[in-house]
């Protein structure tokens, strides 16, 4: 895929589109970690994880199956 610099300001942005942003998983929020190795831009999203949702999905079983031994353990 080849993009081309847009001017933003008194800078340059590089404009990712909506399929570049769902086949990396971001959205407008997303933290990327932007490097420079060997003369080429390496861009990556710094969501590396299960994301949000599986967490609280993670917890809500885990509560079910342990709520009363985690109860005792924090008395």
């Amino acid at each position: 895929m080849i993009k081309t610099l847009q001017k933003h300001g008194n800078s340059r942005a590089l404009v990712f589109d909506k399929s570049m942003m769902d086949q990396l998983g971001i959205t407008d929020d997303s933290q990327l970690e932007v490097t420079i190795i060997g003369g080429k831009l390496s861009v990556v999203p710094t969501n590396i994880g299960i994301g949000e949702e599986r967490v609280k999905a993670s917890i809500a079983k885990m509560r079910l199956n342990y709520d009363d031994m985690l109860k005792r353990l924090a008395k």
